[in-house]
C-alpha cells in the first residue's frame, strides 16, 4: 500500500487542533497579540501631537492590558490593574531567566509547541491500520 500523506486527514487534524486552540487560554493570547501587532503594523501615520499621542499609547496599553486580564482570568489568575504591572513582572521574568536559564520560558510561549505535538499524536492516532503498517513495511 503506497503511502498517502496527510490529505485525508487533514481535515480531522485541522477540525481537532482549532478545537483545542478555542480553549488554550495561552494560544488565544498569542492570537491577540499577533492581532493586534497586525494591525499597529497597518498604521501608517504618528501623530506629532504630543497629547493625542499620549491619548493613543494609553489606548495602546488598555488593549495590551485587555489581551493579558483575559488571559489571566482564563488561568484562574488575579488580573492586574495597569500595562505597567505587566512590564514590571516582565522585567522580573527577564531577571529570573539571567538567575536561572531554566526559567526561560513561559507558557505562552510554549504554546506553538505544544499544539505541534498535539497535532502530531493526533495524525497517528487517525491512520488507518493498514497506513501503519504498510509504512512499518517499506522500511
Amino acid at each position: 500500500m503506497p503511502y498517502s500523506g496527510f490529505s485525508r486527514q487533514l481535515p480531522i487534524l485541522k477540525t481537532k487542533s482549532q478545537r483545542r486552540q478555542a480553549h488554550d487560554p495561552d494560544f488565544q493570547y498569542l492570537t491577540a497579540q499577533i492581532e493586534l501587532a497586525e494591525t499597529l503594523k497597518k498604521e501608517t501615520v504618528i501623530s506629532l501631537n504630543e497629547t493625542k499621542r499620549k491619548k493613543e499609547e494609553a489606548e495602546l496599553d488598555a488593549k495590551r492590558l485587555t489581551i493579558e486580564n483575559t488571559r489571566r482570568a482564563a488561568k484562574g489568575q488575579e488580573p492586574l490593574k495597569t500595562w505597567r504591572e505587566v512590564e514590571a513582572e516582565n522585567d522580573e521574568d527577564k531577571e529570573d531567566e539571567l538567575a536561572d536559564p531554566s526559567k526561560k520560558d513561559k507558557p505562552e510561549d510554549e504554546a506553538f509547541v505544544k499544539e505541534a505535538a498535539e497535532v502530531l499524536l493526533d495524525a497517528f492516532a487517525t491512520q488507518s491500520p493498514e497506513e501503519t503498517v504498510a509504512k512499518r513495511n517499506t522500511k
